[in-house]
């Protein structure tokens, strides 16, 4: 359900995927990992309509609760989203933090590149070129050797 409403929020079809979710929600009932998925979505929803720092306390939500359940891909993804919805020096701790879950959980290794991308975007984005460059190469790297840093 919390897939149906990631689509219908790409195809900014709001007010339906938040119903989705809310119907999802009730669903999860007390089950963590069902109650990050729910708030991950509708931090993006909230997020893709252009007010980030709404969508921030469901990011955290998602963060906290994957953590609590051991859920270190959707906790990175979290995390992800975190940084790419906050203010460059938050995006920064943020990004650091998703690393730092990734060195103790190396199966979430897939999310190096993305993170090493978006976070040379709000380098690049704030005019500090040269981190942003630094970012971007990082991110080529992890993906030449399928995630992993270089040697």
């Amino acid at each position: 359900m919390t897939s149906v409403a990631r689509r219908k929020g790409l195809a900014s079809q709001f007010d339906e995927a938040h119903a989705l979710l809310d119907e999802a929600q009730i669903l999860a009932g007390d089950d963590p990992v069902d109650l990050a998925w729910c708030a991950i979505e509708r931090g993006r929803l909230i997020n893709s309509a252009g007010e980030a720092p709404a969508a921030l306390i469901h990011f955290e939500r998602a963060w906290a609760l994957a953590c609590s359940a051991s859920e270190h891909n959707l906790a990175v993804d979290a995390a992800h989203m975190l940084a790419i919805a906050s203010p460059i020096e938050a995006a920064i701790t943020w990004t650091a933090t998703a690393l730092d879950c990734i060195e103790a959980n190396p199966r979430v290794a897939h999310w190096k590149g993305p993170l090493y991308n978006n976070i040379g975007w709000h380098y690049f984005e704030a005019g500090r070129f040269e981190e942003a460059l630094e970012a971007f190469q990082l991110g080529v790297k992890v993906r030449e050797n399928g995630g992993h840093d270089a040697a």
